[in-house]
């Protein structure tokens, strides 16, 4: 008798595993998931939020949904982009270890901190342009880190 072929294909890609490879990468794929949940919370929240604000008092300007929300939500999408451009060019590349598990984890926390830059202070993040950039700048470090380090022993064509 042959031995059963597997029916499923698992977290790690490979056919008949239902689990990550390792526990760097089932970490990182958590950080993106986690903003990927926290977006569709906002794309959620967003209906029930303009069904609120749509019983204003009469002469009150009304903003469909609240501003704070529709940045909320541009923020989280943009964060769980940011996280899984980077992911799936690490998965692809050299793999994830340790490395980029810090790092993906750093730029999570910085993500997180300016998202709530732009839920909490919406206007500000207008004025103040700079403070917007400086909360992002790490970002953008560690991201540019992290998609070099996707491309560490990688084949040449030399």
């Amino acid at each position: 008798m042959s031995a059963q072929a597997p029916t499923s294909v698992g977290g790690g890609g490979v056919l008949g595993i239902d689990r990550f490879p390792d526990v760097y990468t089932e970490s990182v794929w958590i950080a993106v998931f986690t903003f990927f949940i926290v977006w569709l919370l906002a794309l959620f929240l967003s209906p029930i939020a303009e069904g609120y604000a749509s019983f204003s008092k009469p002469g009150e300007t009304k903003d469909h949904p609240p501003r704070s929300l529709r940045n909320f939500a541009r923020a989280a999408r943009d964060s769980f982009l940011i996280l899984l451009a980077t992911t799936l060019a690490n998965q692809s590349g050299h793999g994830i270890d340790y490395r980029i598990m810090a790092l993906t984890w750093t730029s999570f926390a910085v993500l997180a901190l300016w998202t709530l830059l732009h839920t909490l202070l919406p206007v500000a993040v207008d004025v103040l342009w700079w403070l917007d950039m400086l909360v992002f700048l790490p970002v953008v470090g560690l991201q540019i880190a992290s998609f070099a380090l996707a491309f560490t022993n990688a084949p040449t064509t030399r």
